[in-house]
């Protein structure tokens, strides 16, 4: 069983291991019904909507360090969360949370190398402003933004970007009936169900392997876009 962490602004499941974070305060997460799905329900169901594997094979830690009104919460809430993860030994860390202010990357990039050290994967989305984000541009980071012109489960490699993000995924994505929006928030989730099964099969892969794994997959995936793409275009053309 691989464990995992989602931090977000609550993910309103029936999952055992939630907790709400302020600065340095951690109390049990409380589920609420709110008429709309939180942010974190969303990634959540965009996790579970492409991820293969069964929940029995997730452990999830849902870690609420954000506010569900305004979608932003404290540094140093953010820094509690990431110490959590390492007290609850998890595998992955699920982020739509970064900064991006430079005063902050020290001590979000200390706590970040201390895990991917420890062999854990990171999946950060960037901030919607194309600003540099923090972890999202950090080494051994999988950062992640979207891509307008990618739909469902297309994304692609971006080897040596500027701003350190690794990856452009579609954040488009049917949940009950209603797409998602344009967000980088809603790319990641996409990229981090695909690890999820990866690791889920080899428990013991490090960043390189995920990496190429995803790499692999983000090949695989322009391959079928180019043939389809050609298809339409050539039937285009015998009509």
């Amino acid at each position: 069983m691989i464990k995992a962490a989602i931090i977000d602004d609550g993910v309103n499941q029936p999952l055992r291991r939630s907790f709400t974070i302020e600065d340095r305060s951690v109390r049990p997460y409380i589920e609420r019904h709110p008429p709309f799905p939180s942010h974190g329900d969303i990634c959540y169901g965009i996790i579970n909507k492409y991820f293969c594997g069964g929940p029995a094979q997730v452990q999830w830690y849902n870690l609420k360090a954000l506010s569900p009104f305004t979608g932003t919460g404290s540094v140093e809430s953010f820094l509690t969360a990431l110490r959590l993860c390492t007290l609850f030994d998890v595998k992955l860390i699920h982020l739509s949370v970064g900064s991006s202010h430079r005063e902050d990357f020290p001590e979000i990039e200390r706590l970040i190398r201390g895990h991917t050290k420890r062999g854990v994967i990171v999946i950060a989305a960037t901030n919607n402003r194309g600003e540099v984000t923090a972890p999202a541009c950090l080494p051994r980071v999988i950062g992640v933004r979207h891509d307008d012109a990618l739909r469902g489960e297309e994304f692609r490699y971006c080897p040596n970007a500027r701003d350190g993000v690794d990856f452009a995924a579609s954040s488009q994505h049917v949940l009950n009936g209603r797409t998602t929006q344009a967000a980088n928030s809603f790319a990641a989730p996409l990229i981090t169900s695909y690890a999820l099964e990866y690791l889920c099969r080899h428990p013991k892969a490090q960043f390189p392997q995920v990496l190429g794994h995803l790499v692999s997959l983000s090949q695989s995936n322009f391959q079928e876009r180019q043939a389809t793409t050609y298809a339409k275009y050539h039937a285009d053309r015998c009509l």
